[in-house]
This record gives C-alpha cells, sequence and structure tokens, in this order.
C-alpha cells in the first residue's frame, strides 16, 4: 500500500546496504521524516538531498564522511542529526542553519574544541561528542539554553566550566574517561539532579 502510494511513507530504513551513493528514488517520498542511512559506504550526500524537505531525523552513523555534508544544512525542519563513527575533521559555519535542531551526535571526531557553530543552535538540548579529541568546553556552552543532557566520554577534558552547571535545564552530565583534574563542587551541586559520570583516566 505504502509503495503505491509514496507520499504515504514516512520513515525510510536502508542502513547496512553497501550503499556507495544515496539512490535518486527517495525523491518520491515526498512526506518522508526520518531516513536511516547508517552502516553504509557514503562519503557525502547528493546536493538534490535538500529536495527531501520534510525530514525530520537523519541518521548517518557508520559511514565514511570527513564533514558534515553540505546540502544537509539545508533541511528546515531537521530536529534530529546523528552522524557518528564516521572521520568528522571539521564541522562547518552552516550549522548553525539547522536553527530547529534539537539532537546532535558527532562522536569520534579529531577537532580538538566544539565549533562555534554549535553554540548557535538555540533548540539544541542534546549534544553528543564523546571519543574525540576534546580538552575543554568553551563558556559559550551557556548560550545553549534549552540544553538537557551532554555526553562528553572518552575525550581528554581537565576542566568543566561553571556555566554548564548553571544552564536552566541541564539534567545529564556525561565526563567519564577524561583527564578531569577537578570538579568545583559547589557549583555542581546547584543542580542535584545531574547524574555524575566523572572518572578520569590520567
Amino acid at each position: 500500500m505504502a509503495l503505491k502510494n509514496p507520499s504515504q511513507v514516512t520513515k525510510l530504513y536502508l542502513n547496512n546496504q553497501q550503499l556507495k551513493e544515496v539512490p535518486e528514488d527517495i525523491l518520491s517520498f515526498s512526506n518522508l521524516e526520518t531516513l536511516d542511512l547508517s552502516n553504509n559506504q557514503l562519503s557525502g550526500l547528493p546536493v538534490w538531498f535538500n529536495e527531501l524537505s520534510s525530514l525530520r531525523s537523519l541518521n548517518l552513523n557508520y559511514n565514511k564522511f570527513t564533514a558534515i555534508p553540505h546540502s544537509a544544512f539545508f533541511l528546515p525542519d531537521l530536529r534530529i542529526l546523528s552522524i557518528n563513527n564516521n572521520c568528522l575533521d571539521t564541522i562547518s559555519d552552516l550549522l548553525k542553519l539547522l536553527n530547529n535542531l534539537e539532537y546532535l551526535d558527532i562522536s569520534q571526531f579529531t577537532f580538538h574544541t566544539i565549533p562555534p557553530s554549535v553554540f548557535e543552535l538555540s533548540r539544541l538540548r542534546k549534544l553528543i561528542m564523546f571519543e574525540g579529541n576534546l580538552s575543554e568546553i568553551p563558556d559559550d556552552i551557556s548560550k545553549l539554553k534549552n540544553l538537557d543532557k551532554v555526553i562528553f566520554h572518552f575525550n581528554r577534558i581537565k576542566s568543566i566550566p561553571v556555566s554548564l552547571f548553571r544552564l536552566p535545564k541541564i539534567n545529564y552530565i556525561g565526563f567519564a574517561n577524561n583527564l578531569l583534574e577537578k570538579i568545583n563542587r559547589k557549583s555542581a551541586m546547584h543542580q542535584t539532579y545531574i547524574i555524575w559520570q566523572f572518572w578520569a583516566i590520567g
């Protein structure tokens, strides 16, 4: 029934298909909201990809991307973007165009700080950046007023800015396996419901 009426399809799972490019046939699913392209061989997205204007959730995990594909920045309704287990070495300033984004997972990366464009995502609720080379968390994280969950496991972070603990909606902070030297407990305990995960490896 759905294939006879492509406009009825709202979720499409093309994971584990050994895809090297995205099939143009998916454009027939004009109301597609969820697309899973994980566990493929993709290194880019086609220029027509932003025509999937109803897309709200995009999974690009376990591919061969070195950056978030350009056409992904022009999906106006995107709420969830997961692109972990790639080889991300840069994040474009165009990320700020995804002003409806609420969930961002860019884990397994090579850069050393949170890209400034992340702090322009005013609706972001969950930020996941584990297994990278982060050495610090900029105070600009205080701009993310809707943030309620951060996961920075397996980085090289030595300290946590007080501004993170003072975010009004934060309720989960994960820093397992970092190089934390000290924690400002007085500031941290201002939010008593934070889940503590602070195990250092250094």
